[in-house]
C-alpha cells in the first residue's frame, strides 16, 4: 500500500481508538523504524528529556513530518499502540485487524 492509502485508512480508523490508544504510520524495517523514531523525537515539541516515547509517537504532526523525511519506496505499516494508564515506555503494538478483533470493533478500511 502506498502512503496516501495508508493515511486514508489511518484517518478513518482514528475515531475507533479507545482511551489513550493511538496510531501512526512508520517503516516496517526495524532500522528504518529506529531512524523514524529518532526523527520524530527531534521534531516533537519539548526536549528529549521531557518527552516520553508515547508523547512523541502520539504527536500527529511529529510523526507526519518524520514520515515525510523518510525515503520513498520503503515498506510502511500502520502501528496501533495500546497505551497503559501510566507512562510505561513499552510500546505494545498491534495491527488494525488485531486491535479491532481484541476490542470488538467493526472497521472496514
Amino acid at each position: 500500500m502506498n502512503r496516501s492509502e495508508l493515511i486514508s485508512i489511518q484517518d478513518n480508523f482514528r475515531p475507533h481508538l479507545k482511551n489513550r490508544d493511538y496510531c501512526f504510520i512508520a517503516p516496517v524495517d526495524s532500522k528504518q523504524f529506529e531512524l523514524f523514531t529518532r526523527t520524530a523525537i527531534d521534531i516533537a515539541p519539548g526536549s528529549l528529556f521531557n518527552n516520553s516515547i508515547h508523547r512523541v509517537l502520539s504527536n500527529t504532526d511529529a510523526t507526519k513530518k518524520a514520515l515525510e523525511r523518510m525515503p520513498n519506496g520503503m515498506e510502511l505499516t500502520i502501528y496501533v499502540i495500546t497505551r497503559p494508564n501510566n507512562d510505561d515506555p513499552v510500546l505494545a503494538h498491534s495491527t488494525i485487524e488485531e486491535y479491532c478483533q481484541r476490542n470488538s470493533i467493526d472497521f472496514n478500511s
